[in-house]
């Protein structure tokens, strides 16, 4: 074999020669030390198996228990909506009454208000049927306005005193609710209006652009609430609500709660009382919630209020949404769903019908927050995976260090004083020490033992060779094996 050329000895490449890292993994210590951690590995495996088990198993129970609580809170916060759509249902109930029963003679504030009663005149100056802009400003309070298209010169007695009648039944209503907005008759024979609380006739009716009475009188059979209740599509004359629609008087984005009025079995007209947005929503925002927002929403998608965001009550559906938030089909899922909880993969829907409105409370919760509301509960688990960990690495560094590092110093030392006595004792813990120095003495001893051998065999050969008599040592069959010069 030729030399390599940084070989000049030709003992062979350096490839050939044993790696320092391949040489210390060979060596029986390190086979040792990866023993005794997979021992310990084996050991400790079991411990955390264990607690990884129980803590899966808790977090799928806490995390049902707190789906749960979110739900119970979700009806607890429902009472308080549903409170306000029954009270606007007990209100219309009332006005429903009211109309459908027998007539009352007019009282004494009646008959009081009826100079009030005055013909007014439209932008153009013609005359534009009867209203109450003449009532005084501190009877407003207590009164609402009445709109008459009649353009005949003289006013309808019975007629004006069913609708100046009727404030007393609404003034009382609306101090008891006072986020009721507007509370209102519409007759079907267009014989009058009745809207309370008072408003300017030319704020109502030129406000919207209307020239005259007549024409806005005729306005009100366009609306929602008066169509919903008619009897072609409301059969069965039962109360209902309106989809948000902005209101004629600019009072902001409302719904309306309506129910048609029948007297000798003949339609009447209609009663309603409206509900802005904005008092749902803010409705909404005085519940506690500790993660999520909550939603009130229409049959098809209307936002009526929701916490997401800044408080903007105006007319909005799921559409409007940004992407990342509830979406219309999240929410066609949830209604759909046969439970009340609806998990998509990014959110978590909890659902809740109201009663006495066709609306859906909806909690809708990130899944990233059900997960930071979990983790305090987790924290007994992480504390004990934590000190089972530690405990491992303990022991693991108490044994290296108090067993398994001073067995192999010992070891090492063993083999370095075998071959030089001067070879300097190891560091090593205290209760390691006696065997070192049992070791150190042993070697010792060993030496001086067979110093003291190999001088009386030289003393013995010296005798035997100036012997002057012959010695011959031979074996049992008789072969010499030794002699002095002697022999």
């Amino acid at each position: 074999m030729n030399p390599e050329p940084n070989d000049p000895q030709g003992t062979g490449s350096r490839e050939d020669a044993p790696h320092p890292e391949q040489d210390r993994r060979q060596r029986p210590d390190h086979r040792l030390t990866r023993r005794y951690r997979w021992l310990l590995f084996a050991i400790t495996l079991p411990l955390f198996l264990v607690v990884l088990t129980l803590a899966t198993t808790q977090y799928r129970d806490q995390r049902t228990q707190l789906l749960d609580e979110l739900a119970r809170s979700l009806d607890n916060h429902a009472i308080s909506l549903d409170s306000l759509a029954q009270q606007a249902g007990d209100h219309v109930q009332r006005m429903k009454s009211w109309y459908e029963s027998v007539p009352h003679a007019p009282s004494d504030e009646v008959r009081a208000l009826r100079q009030y009663l005055r013909p007014r005149l439209s932008s153009s100056g013609a005359p534009d049927g009867w209203s109450l802009d003449a009532l005084p400003a501190s009877l407003r309070k207590r009164n609402g306005q009445v709109l008459m298209p009649s353009t005949h010169p003289r006013m309808p007695l019975d007629q004006a005193d069913q609708a100046l009648a009727f404030f007393s039944l609404l003034s009382l209503s609306h101090e008891i609710a006072p986020h009721f907005e507007w509370s209102y008759t519409i007759r079907a024979d267009n014989a009058y209006h009745a809207i309370y609380p008072w408003i300017d006739s030319r704020h109502f009716i030129e406000g919207q652009g209307l020239p005259n009475l007549v024409q806005g009188a005729h306005s009100f059979f366009t609306y929602e609430v008066y169509t919903a209740g008619l009897p072609s599509k409301n059969p069965e004359g039962r109360a209902y609500w309106t989809r948000p629609y902005n209101d004629a008087s600019g009072m902001g984005a409302m719904v309306s709660h309506g129910a048609p009025v029948y007297r000798s079995g003949r339609f009447t007209g209609i009663v309603g009382t409206d509900l802005r947005l904005a008092v749902l929503e803010d409705q909404l925002r005085s519940l506690p919630r500790t993660a999520g927002d909550f939603w009130i929403l229409g049959k098809d998608g209307e936002i009526l209020g929701t916490t997401w965001g800044p408080a903007n009550p105006i007319l909005r559906n799921l559409d409007d949404i940004p992407a990342g938030q509830l979406t219309r089909s999240e929410y066609a899922a949830a209604t759909a769903s046969p439970t009340r909880i609806l998990e998509t993969d990014q959110h978590i829907l909890i659902e809740h019908t109201l009663n006495h409105a066709p609306w859906t409370l909806l909690h809708v919760v990130d899944q990233k927050e059900i997960a930071a509301l979990l983790l305090p509960r987790f924290v007994p688990y992480g504390v004990i995976l934590a000190v089972l960990a530690g405990t491992f690495l303990l022991a693991l560094f108490l044994l290296r260090r108090e067993f398994i590092n001073p067995a192999f110093e010992l070891v090492h030392y063993i083999q370095r004083v075998s071959r030089d006595p001067a070879a300097a004792e190891p560091s090593v813990p205290r209760l390691w020490q006696t065997w070192v120095t049992v070791v150190s003495r042993t070697f010792a001893a060993n030496r001086e033992a067979s110093r003291k051998l190999k001088e009386n065999e030289a003393f013995k050969t010296a005798i035997v060779d100036n012997a002057l008599l012959a010695v011959i040592t031979m074996d049992a069959e008789g072969r010499v094996v030794e002699f002095n010069p002697a022999a």
